[in-house]
């Protein structure tokens, strides 16, 4: 299938890149001292290339990925750490649910470390509680994020490429107006436009989780022995926009509004089911946020709707706003595309 990316010159992808580096210059303020800004060099970083859409996980250890996430993060990921394993029942549940379905962490998105930081919580706890192997979980994890983070570096390297270690990674590409109004003013080969571009980046990055999320059976390897394929488990937000706070303090705000989840997830969610959690960092003085909701079938718009008001309501609750002091960002138009 053409790839729209092949047609762009480097130039060209090296103006889009500085643009989508643009938009997380603030991500280095929120996140003191773990960002730094990444030169474009798409032959050291492969997830700078346009045409990539899904890194495969690379070997690590838990003691590097616990090292990794706590430096990262160093009040949300041991929280979150400790809450998984003292909710043994749950991590028991959902290691069983897994050998029947696919299952997909979805949370709300304060800061951009917090989705990698809950897969990277969910899998030491794992490990640590039924000495799962690692080399299983890692394989068998995925994370989607947003093209943005592949203009940072972290700990020496791409961000996008230290999620890796967490598992199989899938680049979306984020729609937003500012994001339109600047790269259409690049005037790309064949009348490329932006949404031109998002979708098929979009397109491609699904088409790739979907190959990954095997279904039915395979072969072990003497290749005459049926077994069940291992289901996945694919962390996410709504979006790769993180949410627009009001008031002073961004950990305790006035105001919340949450970006609408795109439809077009619906395609990869269908083949399981969502996990949703509300995650929230209150500061050094104030104990995290980390709340998990049940298991819910997402096979219609109706149902992630349905998602995002129950993500709402419990961080209106939590955060002890008024409940119209959280509301959610309705899209002009949500693309199924």
């Amino acid at each position: 299938m053409e790839v729209l990316a092949e047609h762009i010159p480097y130039d060209q992808q090296r103006a889009i890149y500085d643009e989508l580096a643009s938009t997380t210059t603030a991500h280095i303020d929120r996140n003191a001292g773990l960002f730094e800004k990444l030169d474009f060099d798409p032959v050291r970083n492969p997830s700078q290339d346009l045409r990539t859409v899904h890194m495969p996980a690379v070997p690590t250890t838990p003691e590097e990925l616990d090292a990794l996430a706590t430096a990262a993060d160093e009040r949300l990921y041991p929280y979150i750490k400790d809450a998984f394993i003292r909710q043994e029942t749950l991590m028991g549940l959902l290691r069983r649910k897994r050998s029947e379905m696919h299952i997909f962490p979805v949370t709300t998105h304060q800061k951009m470390p917090d989705v990698a930081v809950e897969q990277a919580a969910a899998t030491y706890a794992e490990h640590e509680l039924f000495e799962t192997p690692w080399h299983e979980i890692i394989s068998t994890n995925g994370l989607i994020i947003s093209r943005g983070v592949s203009t940072l570096q972290a700990f020496s390297m791409a961000a996008s490429e230290v999620v890796q270690k967490e598992g199989n990674t899938f680049l979306s590409f984020p729609r937003t107006d500012t994001m339109r109004k600047v790269i259409d003013k690049i005037h790309l080969p064949g009348d490329i436009k932006f949404d031109n571009l998002v979708d098929d980046n979009n397109k491609r990055m699904r088409r790739e989780v979907l190959d990954w999320l095997p279904a039915g059976f395979g072969h072990l390897p003497d290749m005459m022995t049926i077994h069940p394929l291992p289901k996945k488990r694919l962390f996410m937000a709504w979006e790769g926009t993180t949410a627009e706070v009001t008031g002073d303090d961004r950990y305790n705000p006035e105001r919340v509004e949450l970006e609408q989840a795109s439809y077009a997830i619906i395609s990869v969610l269908k083949h399981g089911a969502v996990l949703p959690s509300v995650i929230w960092d209150r500061g050094p003085e104030k104990e995290p946020i980390f709340i998990t909701g049940d298991l819910m079938p997402v096979k219609h718009e109706s149902h992630v709707d349905r998602v995002q008001e129950w993500q709402r309501s419990r961080l209106a609750r939590a955060l002890g706003l008024p409940d119209e002091n959280v509301t959610i960002k309705k899209k002009s138009v949500n693309t199924t595309r």
